[in-house]
């Protein structure tokens, strides 16, 4: 593999103008050790004549009140992130040739000469990425081994046209789709080789196009990385060749009557979220169900939500992140405890009896950053706990010196922050799945990694493929990875309305160090308790399972939800004691 040639790129541009999206997509290209970028073709069209004050009015009569919105959005919601910024690429690409084509346009397209066309595929290319030019149509499409890549900044499944990121929040869309297309002549249903999904923000188009126009900008040297290691195999449509029909509209900037129904309607969504803050606030807590002796697999979580019995928290904390194990004759849970007067969440655990009685809480771990999901395990006769510490920079392991409140560091096993990493041992294999986050976008949801090591203390290897998934619905862990009749499933968070709104259960249908492979076979949606606004962790050890959810609490009237009550024994809560 190291003697393999680099791929041969060719960028299509309307100018060296492009925006930052564009810049941090071609600086990463012109870095890379698997592609060249050998060729840059620009698009020489010459200007048309400059419309007059009048023609441009009558061009705004019918979006004016759309570009208004624009303006005032991008203003309100202004940020040093912003993808647009335009900035000049030449530098980028010294010594790289340019080649100006005029193409011959009809009301949508573009076609390339014939000569234009025979003078590219002299460069030998592997991709062309489209980056500018309008539609482009005829022999252009086939001047490359691995055709011409486009984006298409939209779930091309549920909307094609545009504006990019504007109808998702308009129709109130839990999330946002981007696709990286190979194009064909069938306009709007080119072959799709990258999918990825990013929460949509309700209340402004201009964040919602920050967030994933600047995580799209890794979808092209990421694929070219997999066609680099894997060939052929990697343009192949991630979703099968299964026939799909696209019926909805073709979509296009919306008319000023279509804005006046859309406006009120946003700043609805927006006071009412508001006025829902007044007196509340959102509390997690904790659930639990004790199977039967004779009743199902032991470590495999109950499906009966409905039935489980809540530990509620005081009003001054919230508790999330339930993580069970089964140590001598009894059950003990191990979850984030988060103080709202701190800010800073440690460790705690709580015992559950066989015949359900709840012990009281105590500190299990706490450090001088926010600790969450005690992911505890057993490995060789000795307990582990990997929680989240993302503050700290890096992926922590602890080992328990004295159960369970005495903990030491066991290893490092990434030198990067990441967030709920879940270990898991598959095939005699360790395997570690953790979501990292792009630096530009910020997310922490949208996109799972994959490493394997021989043993949890690693040292681990990345998967080739990551991130294995980008997808804000299924892609952050939720708990451990289990085993169901002999095959092994993966709870993951479902952040689409908002983090940690639900739950999707992920069959796992193949993993090795090539390749990884998972679909979706349920869902967990916060309706198993009347109240309830969000559900994030799923977890079982023994006959115990134990879940986590989220429900709005009446801070000024101090009332609990209806019909819960608080499960420990009274008293004071203990004080943090005991640190690493």
């Amino acid at each position: 593999m190291a003697d393999k040639p680099p791929l041969r790129i060719a960028l299509l541009l309307d100018s060296e103008m492009q925006p930052a999206w564009v810049r941090a997509m071609v600086e990463e290209l012109r870095s890379s050790p698997v592609c060249e970028v050998v060729l840059v073709v620009l698009d020489a069209s010459p200007a048309g004549p400059r419309r007059s004050f009048r023609e441009r009015m009558s061009a705004y009569r019918r979006n004016f009140l759309y570009l208004l919105y624009s303006r005032l959005d991008a203003r309100r919601f202004r940020s040093a992130m912003d993808p647009f910024v335009e900035s000049d690429l030449s530098a980028l690409f010294e010594g790289v040739p340019r080649l100006p084509v005029t193409p011959r346009k009809t009301k949508y397209c573009d076609y390339f000469d014939d000569t234009d066309v025979d003078r590219i595929r002299g460069f030998n290319l592997d991709v062309v990425i489209r980056l500018g030019f309008r539609i482009l149509k005829g022999r252009v499409l086939d001047v490359a081994r691995y055709g011409v890549w486009s984006y298409h900044h939209a779930d091309n499944r549920v909307n094609r046209g545009g504006p990019p990121g504007f109808w998702e929040v308009v129709e109130h869309r839990p999330v946002t789709g981007a696709v990286l297309q190979i194009l064909t002549e069938d306009l709007d249903n080119g072959r799709v080789i990258y999918r990825s999904y990013s929460a949509t923000n309700p209340y402004s188009v201009t964040q919602n196009l920050r967030g994933y126009y600047w995580k799209a900008a890794a979808f092209v040297p990421r694929k070219l990385r997999d066609l680099y290691t894997r060939g052929a195999d990697a343009v192949g449509c991630p979703d099968g060749d299964r026939y799909e029909v696209y019926s909805n509209r073709l979509y296009q900037q919306p008319t000023n009557w279509e804005m006046l129904r859309f406006l009120p309607r946003l700043i609805g969504r927006y006071l009412r979220q508001k006025l829902s803050d007044l007196g509340a606030r959102d509390q997690w807590f904790l659930a639990y169900k004790l199977r039967s002796r004779s009743a199902g697999a032991a470590d495999t979580p109950d499906t009966t939500l409905y039935n489980f019995t809540a530990l509620v928290p005081p009003l001054d904390r919230f508790w999330a992140d339930p993580f069970p194990i089964r140590y001598g004759d009894r059950h003990y849970v191990f979850f984030e405890e988060y103080p709202y007067k701190t800010e800073k969440g440690h460790i705690s655990v709580l015992t559950i009896g066989d015949d359900g009685t709840v012990g009281r809480p105590d500190v299990a771990l706490q450090s001088p950053y926010h600790l969450s999901y005690p992911n505890v395990f057993e490995w060789e006769g000795q307990i582990y706990m990997l929680p989240e510490c993302v503050e700290s920079g890096r992926v922590q392991l602890y080992r328990c010196t004295s159960f369970p409140c005495r903990w030491e560091p066991a290893a490092t096993l990434l030198e990067e922050a990441g967030a709920d990493p879940t270990l898991a041992n598959i095939g005699g294999k360790w395997w570690l799945f953790v979501t990292l986050t792009p630096p530009s976008t910020g997310s922490w949801d949208d996109e799972l990694h994959l490493y394997w090591a021989d043993t949890p203390l690693g040292p681990w290897t990345p998967h080739p493929l990551n991130p294995v998934k980008s997808d804000v619905r299924s892609s952050r862990p939720a708990g451990r990875v289990f085993t169901y009749q002999g095959r092994w499933y993966r709870p993951a968070q479902d952040c689409a309305v908002r983090y940690g709104f639900g739950m999707r259960i992920q069959e796992i249908l193949h993993i090795d160090e090539r390749s990884y492979q998972e679909i979706t076979v349920s869902d967990i949606r916060p309706n198993w308790r009347p109240g309830l606004s969000a559900t994030h962790t799923l977890n079982a050890a023994g006959r115990l399972t134990v879940i986590d959810g989220q429900w709005r609490r009446d801070v000024l009237l101090r009332r609990r939800p209806p019909g819960q009550r608080l499960t420990y024994p009274a008293g004071p809560l203990p004080r943090p004691s005991v640190s690493i």
